[in-house]
């Protein structure tokens, strides 16, 4: 129980770090996400983007697989980012934040990203649910549902969380409902 080693990020943490690779990753409430060596500690990379003025606080860590790192943001935005060493592969828009006041523009990913297949899920809230290809970061299919609570998914199907209290089952490939 005694500590190996102890490290400061920019913020608070409001979730659980993620290990693999022999790297920690953290994301920090002010939207920068860090890549730690797990043996002492030392900071290897950080991610950081600009947050809106006015957005969702949300407690949405990361998502680790196959050597990248998923996470969703304020603004709509899911990004994949190398394990390794921090650099971005893709970002891509699943929600568009529109509206005439602060929070009618508020189109936030508040939930983890899904990462089945060679798709990754994302869904905003006042948005979109959108099943991205992994390798090329493209827009495979998108539908109109918002959500701030999350997803999951299991045999084929993406399992969502409508914001209006709805839940909804969708083919993992096209996002046809069932």
């Amino acid at each position: 129980g005694k500590p190996l080693w102890k490290s400061k990020v920019s913020s608070e943490v409001l979730s659980a770090p993620k290990v693999s690779g022999g790297i920690v990753v953290v994301r920090a409430g002010d939207s920068r996400i860090f890549g730690l060596n797990a043996a002492d500690g030392k900071r290897k990379w950080v991610y950081e983007r600009v947050t809106p003025t006015l957005s969702l606080r949300s407690s949405a860590g990361v998502v680790i697989d196959g050597g990248m790192v998923y996470a969703g943001f304020a603004g709509g935005k899911l990004i994949a980012v190398r394990l390794e060493d921090g650099k971005v592969k893709w970002e891509a828009s699943v929600a568009q934040p529109k509206g005439s006041t602060e929070i009618e523009r508020i189109a936030d990913i508040t939930s983890l990203p899904v990462v089945d297949g060679s798709l990754v899920y994302a869904v905003a809230y006042q948005g979109k649910i959108a099943g991205i290809d992994r390798a090329t970061g493209h827009i495979a299919w998108s539908r109109d549902i918002s959500s701030y609570t999350g997803m999951s998914s299991e045999d084929a199907r993406v399992f969502v969380s409508h914001a209006g209290g709805a839940v909804y089952a969708l083919e993992y490939s096209s996002g046809k409902r069932f």
